[in-house]
């Protein structure tokens, strides 16, 4: 089989590395940093909180990763219903059956949260996703933008979006702060390096790597400074600060950090490997498993007990790390089961679906003819 058919696996391994990234955000936020203010003030490590701390914001550099990439290699592509319902497909499933499941475990199963669980998209049962299908139905007016702009008017474009982006609410404040309008830029400035071939010039390899280097240590070193400080202070309110700042994810170089890894590993020539596209096929899933509402409680709270690790010692950051492992490969097999059952049937789902609609519009057509 020819390797044109093949999913470029530099960009399917950056695929992993920002789930995992996600993954490992969600072990903090949801577990580790949701011990009481008190337990912090009175037993916490000052050094291994400060390292969770800091490790949190990893999550929204993942998250970005997936909208550049998304814009990279859509600007030359084009959605149809099919694909919409493709990508509505496995939300669905994983909303619905870990809704039965882990809200039978927790004892939180009701009518109600089953009727939701039927809307994952609209009720926004996953917020990443939500705010990516709604991304992605804007795809075909941003790429006719994109596609008629000019050098100078892409390079304006890409200057504002990062204006927007970088301060973030910080600056112009949550109402100003909308995730759907980050990731609208995310996946212009994706699809402007893209179709500018960007990943090919090596000044623009080099500034990537000088960026990543940059933005990841200032992010990493302020994120750990302010936490450290905190907790040797034993100061609640500064606590409670730095604490809101991690669980929403509001860090200022998130997005250049992402900016960064995409051009240094997207401008890698890296052989196909069948293992590194397998498991990158499963990463949306692996989101949608480990990130579920009933999901989270019963995996970090009570399953794995995050929580005690929050008083341990630095080396707790290794426990945290493993942990992230094993969830990620088990939630990544669970979704490679979940596909190969299912595949076949999504795909004829999907195109029929796709016909129905299309024989839909075809006979309203007619009607307005006649």
């Amino acid at each position: 089989m020819s390797n044109k058919k093949h999913r470029q696996t530099n960009f399917e391994l950056l695929r992993i590395i920002a789930m995992f990234m996600i993954v490992m955000h969600h072990s903090l936020i949801h577990g580790v940093l949701t011990v009481s203010k008190t337990t912090l003030v009175s037993v916490g490590n000052p050094l291994s909180l400060s390292l969770f701390s800091s490790f949190a914001f990893l999550g929204k550099v993942g998250v970005y990763l997936f909208v550049l990439i998304t814009g990279y290699f859509m600007i030359d592509s084009q959605i149809s219903l099919s694909k919409v319902v493709r990508l509505w497909l496995p939300v669905f499933f994983w909303s619905v059956v870990l809704t039965l499941i882990c809200g039978s475990v927790v004892h939180q199963l009701t009518i109600k949260a089953i009727l939701e669980s039927l809307f994952p998209i609209l009720l926004s049962k996953y917020w990443f996703m939500t705010t990516y299908v709604f991304m992605y139905l804007l795809i075909p007016f941003m790429n006719k933008m994109l596609l008629n702009l000019n050098r100078g008017q892409a390079l304006a474009l890409a200057t504002i979006g990062i204006v927007i982006l970088i301060p973030g609410s910080f600056v112009y404040g949550h109402l100003m702060s909308s995730w759907l309008i980050k990731f609208c830029i995310a996946y212009c400035l994706g699809a402007l390096i893209r179709r500018y071939k960007l990943l090919g010039q090596e000044r623009v390899i080099l500034a990537g790597k000088r960026l990543l280097i940059i933005s990841l240590l200032v992010d990493f070193l302020a994120s750990f400074s302010c936490s450290y400080l905190a907790f040797r202070l034993h100061s609640i309110t500064f606590i409670t600060y730095i604490k809101s700042i991690v669980a929403q994810g509001i860090t200022v170089f998130s997005f250049l950090t992402a900016l960064g890894l995409f051009i240094v590993i997207g401008a890698k020539k890296v052989s196909y490997n069948k293992l590194i596209n397998s498991v990158a096929a499963t990463t949306f899933g692996i989101y949608l498993i480990h990130d579920n509402v009933y999901m989270e409680q019963l995996l970090w709270v009570k399953i794995l007990h995050m929580k005690a690790w929050a008083t341990q010692s630095v080396t707790a950051i290794f426990y945290v790390v493993l942990v992230c492992c094993v969830v990620f490969a088990i939630c990544s097999l669970l979704e490679f089961i979940r596909k190969m059952v299912f595949h076949n049937f999504e795909s004829r789902l999907a195109t029929w679906v796709s016909a129905l609609a299309t024989r839909l519009v075809a006979n309203s057509k007619q009607r307005l003819v006649k």
